[in-house]
């Protein structure tokens, strides 16, 4: 069987600290990213001939940001890993996971799931665990990769201060490859994933969300764009592994998978401003419009055709046009605005009424 199992899920992230660290480190501590990847596949082995193999691919990232962005980049390394490196000729991969909407199970990682087949030339399944909190083999790896790295710190073996050293000591000391002391049935790797290498956002992968995406348990990808088999349980007869899902032995508990079409959604893209045009375009009428400029000359208005209309005048009222509006030049000089006088000095405006002068008079 040309298939690769893989159960994934993200581990607790590593606090790194020194030995001999000074008081104010404990509040200035780098953080790492560990998303274990148990793996499991047959082999075609020298010395044991065809044998199932675990191999475990521990992704060590700087980036702290556990979304459906990271793990599609992960999963881009470990396929990577298998196809070039391993040179397996894979036809199926099973994805087994928990259920985190912002991880493995929303509307993106659906996108993915039908876009495997165009990325990788392989079909997947991705199959979910049941809503609650469990544990599975990733934890027991994380444990492990952790603890090394404690050990190696403490025992002053290794200086641990960002994601990057954090790889290259545990690596060193936890890597198991084939050779003449590790058996080739078991292997364990690392690969190191900058936080520059994450495409946020996918804009070609955002999508409307998948109604009863919480009942569902199992998600088979298509082999067009959007397009993907949904069914409420996971199931693993052996007619189900073969991919026989028509002969599934577990028919009258295991509903049949249902096509879903994942509908797109198109984000508009900002365009960039054009810094070589200077002029202001107006809106309205599609001509350019004069810049800008701040001067002390009146106040005019455009009539909308490229004429200047008259300066602002008031009416008093009585049908008599009162002085043109005249604005402070900043040195003391009052501003009178029909009745409303302004005194700069004290920056009071009121309102003169000449007929209670005259009474008073």
């Amino acid at each position: 069987m040309k298939q690769l199992i893989i159960v994934i899920d993200f581990a607790e992230n590593y606090s790194c600290f020194s030995q001999n660290e000074i008081q104010g480190a404990h509040w200035a501590k780098d953080s790492v990213t560990i998303h274990p990847c148990v793996c499991t596949y047959m082999y075609n082995c020298q010395e044991h001939g065809k044998v199932q193999v675990e191999e475990i691919v521990d992704i060590i990232s700087n980036d702290l940001i556990h979304d459906s962005h990271a793990v599609h980049t992960f999963t881009k390394k470990v396929m990577d890993h298998f196809q070039n490196e391993r040179n397996l000729d894979l036809e199926h991969v099973v994805v087994i996971s928990d259920g985190c909407a912002g991880q493995y199970k929303s509307k993106v990682p659906f996108m993915d799931a039908s876009c495997f087949v165009e990325d990788f030339g392989v079909s997947i399944e991705r199959c979910y665990y049941g809503s609650r909190h469990g544990k599975n083999r990733c934890d027991g790896e994380a444990g492990v990769v952790k603890s090394k790295a404690t050990r190696l710190v403490k025992n002053d073996e290794a200086i641990i201060t960002n994601a990057s050293e954090f790889f290259d000591a545990v690596s060193e000391h936890l890597t198991k490859v084939n050779n003449d002391e590790n058996c080739c049935l078991k292997r364990r790797v690392f690969i190191f994933v900058e936080f520059a290498e994450i495409v946020r956002p996918r804009i070609d992968k955002s999508a409307k969300l998948v109604k009863g995406t919480r009942q569902l348990h199992s998600i088979l990808g298509a082999t067009t764009k959007g397009n993907i088999q949904t069914r409420k349980l996971s199931c693993f007869c052996t007619q189900c592994i073969d991919r026989r899902y028509d002969r599934c032995v577990n028919g009258s508990h295991v509903d049949g998978w249902q096509s879903v079409m994942i509908k797109s959604v198109h984000v508009p893209v900002n365009r960039p401003e054009d810094d070589s045009d200077d002029t202001a375009v107006d809106e309205d009428n599609g001509h350019n419009g004069d810049p800008v400029v701040l001067d002390e000359d009146p106040v005019v208005l455009d009539d909308g055709h490229g004429h200047d209309e008259d300066p602002v005048v008031l009416d008093d009222g009585h049908g008599h046009d009162e002085d043109p509006v005249v604005l402070d030049d900043g040195h003391g000089v009052s501003l009178e605005l029909g009745n409303i006088s302004f005194d700069p000095d004290t920056s009071f405006s009121y309102i003169r009424d000449d007929s209670m002068i005259e009474d008073t008079a």
